[in-house]
């Protein structure tokens, strides 16, 4: 008997779930007939018999009734049903393939290197830091690099589809069309350079504008064209920090810490890149892309301990350009020396171990490295603060809120 009663009360959810059209996932409890009374069964199944009508005529009246067939069927059965309406699911749909085109991880650690670029530049001027040009140079380099990486991916549709790495991304399975991924990156690229050129500096903005015409109309083709393609996409990343300096009106483009910002970005990434790209480098070569991990080796190791010990001069020279106070210098150089050590393991032998040990450190090393020069950098005096905010320095909109 019982056996009957749940295999009815199954059928009859069954026409609720299509009517609702959600996934339900009824609870049924099994009681034996033992525990039941003969009147109580009775009931239970008159009730079920209703419940069963009940059904049949919402639902049919939902098929004749046009203006009723998008509603959601009321139930009256116990259950825990979930599911979310189409449109929310196409929203949220939406919002991960921007996400995706944007490569939202790469671009929120260009924006924290644009940041540290204005953190670094406030101090080494003596300025108070704006919560105006902060937040400008973060959203609008956001921006500009969101719609860098998404021209990249509609330049590299092909390649990404023959990569194991990047054959899921929105372009090559077809999740957004080509013409909507270039309106997303016009849209993108025209707010950040508006963002930067109103709230942080002209001079901000078009360094942005050009960075992304140099990644994406320059490094991009040429990652299918030459090996040089690695030098020119390190000067890519080099230039957030620089464009953040920059965002403040004291900055020139001879300052010597803002190109010592820009160097240790540049020398960052050879060995970063280098680990990385000898990991894929079949599949980079599958997909047509001249890496030179992929041709030698042996060479891109060495370019990559060359440029861990770059790093000890260019931390040296902070201090002396008056970015950061001098216990900058131990920590720095403690740090290059744990990064340089990994480098000439990954130079003495390239094998998978050597070279995920190199990548790991490099992924370390960055945000300890800003982490210690915010820590160093020169406090800004009451003196210098209230200097810093007479009439000569110009205040922006968003600062007078």
């Amino acid at each position: 008997m019982h056996r009957c009663m749940v295999t009815q009360l199954s059928l009859l959810r069954q026409p609720l779930a299509v009517a609702a059209g959600r996934s339900c996932m009824p609870f049924v409890r099994v009681v034996s007939n033992t525990q039941l009374s003969a009147p109580l069964l009775r009931s239970m199944r008159t009730s079920t018999s209703r419940s069963a009508a009940t059904t049949a005529t919402r639902v049919e009246t939902s098929a004749s009734d046009p203006a009723q067939k998008t509603a959601v069927a009321e139930t009256t059965n116990t259950g825990t049903c979930t599911g979310t309406p189409a449109a929310v699911k196409k929203h949220k749909s939406l919002v991960k393939v921007y996400s995706e085109l944007s490569k939202s991880k790469l671009t929120l650690l260009v924006a924290s290197t644009a940041a540290a670029g204005y953190v670094m530049g406030a101090g080494a001027f003596g300025v108070p830091i704006s919560a105006c040009e902060l937040g400008s140079v973060i959203a609008g380099t956001s921006m500009a690099s969101a719609a860098a990486n998404t021209l990249n991916q509609c330049y590299e549709i092909s390649n990404d589809g023959q990569m194991r790495r990047t054959m899921l991304r929105p372009l090559p399975t077809s999740r957004i069309t080509l013409q909507h991924a270039l309106g997303f990156a016009g849209v993108s690229a025209t707010s950040g350079f508006a963002l930067l050129y109103n709230f942080a500096s002209p001079a901000a903005a078009w360094m942005a504008l050009g960075n992304l015409a140099l990644y994406a109309g320059v490094y991009t083709p040429l990652k299918q064209k030459t090996t040089w393609n690695t030098w020119v996409g390190a000067v890519v990343g080099a230039v957030p920090p620089m464009l953040g300096w920059m965002a403040l009106p004291e900055a020139s483009l001879l300052d010597p810490g803002m190109w010592a910002m820009g160097a240790m970005l540049f020398s960052w990434q050879m060995p970063h890149f280098m680990a990385l790209s000898w990991l894929g480098r079949k599949d980079y070569k599958g997909a047509g892309y001249q890496m030179l991990a992929s041709f030698d080796a042996r060479k891109s190791a060495a370019v990559s301990l060359r440029h861990c010990l770059y790093l000890f001069g260019i931390c040296a020279a902070m201090p002396m350009a008056g970015m950061v106070e001098w216990p900058f210098l131990i920590e720095s150089a403690a740090l290059n020396a744990g990064f340089a050590y990994a480098g000439y393991k990954f130079y003495n032998q390239q094998t998978v171990r050597t070279a995920r040990g190199l990548f790991k450190w490099s992924l370390l090393y960055l945000p300890a490295l800003m982490a210690f020069l915010a820590l160093h950098r020169p406090a800004v005096d009451k003196e210098e603060k209230a200097a810093a905010e007479q009439p000569g320095r110009p205040k922006k909109e968003c600062d007078l809120v």
